[in-house]
């Protein structure tokens, strides 16, 4: 444009939480939660009761949620589904019904090295362990399957693999479902393997027994 460039400022390309101020004197500064999975981990004593102390069990909601960095949006209705599983056993009782399903996995090994996304079933992705466990690569099946009932291209669709160094403190594993728009690849869900980081830190915080 010819117009003169500006000093070159601090700018956060990755901004999740939007910020807000309060008190009467607009003096303390805080953040808006970008999902409403809390919820579910507050009421596990509750739901776990309800499923007669059995696992696996899911849980769902829809809720609206801020965020920032999301195409523009700002606010915007969320559905999350939380799964919980016996640590020692991660099987599925469903997973027969995806196995042959087809996943666009792009890993991390393939974005570290220039590499093309790989196209493989969802049992393959298991047992060469590029999805961590069964119930993990079910969701992602699930997910999908989803995506194109609504309407999506399953030629853009695919599923990212966060990278060691941008993984969530509370994540072991994580894989966005990903769709190609005219902005780029834009993330539309985000399948996590969350291990009991959350129940661990409101055990910690309440000395309340959950299991």
């Amino acid at each position: 444009t010819g117009n003169d460039l500006t000093e070159p400022l601090t700018f956060n390309c990755t901004p999740i939480n939007c910020s807000s101020l309060l008190g009467p004197m607009d003096d303390f500064k805080a953040f808006l939660g970008p999902e409403t999975a809390l919820a579910v981990f507050v009421d596990f004593k509750r739901l776990l009761e309800s499923n007669k102390g059995v696992l696996p069990f899911s849980a769902a909601h829809v809720g609206r949620q801020t965020r920032e960095g999301l195409a523009g949006i700002r606010e915007f209705t969320m559905c999350e589904i939380e799964h919980f599983s016996d640590p020692a056993n991660k099987s599925f009782p469903k997973f027969d019904k995806v196995a042959g399903q087809l996943l666009k996995l792009y890993t991390e090994f393939s974005q570290m090295n220039a590499h093309n996304l790989v196209e493989m079933s969802t049992y393959a992705a298991v047992e060469r362990g590029i999805v961590a466990n069964e119930t993990l690569a079910y969701y992602m099946a699930r997910c999908q399957i989803f995506l194109t009932k609504v309407g999506v291209d399953p030629a853009r669709i695919r599923f990212r693999q966060h990278l060691s160094s941008e993984m969530a403190h509370y994540a072991q594993e994580c894989w966005d479902a990903e769709v190609q728009t005219s902005y780029g690849w834009v993330t539309c869900a985000r399948n996590v393997q969350r291990a009991h980081y959350d129940l661990h830190q409101h055990h910690k915080a309440t000395n309340v027994k959950l299991v």
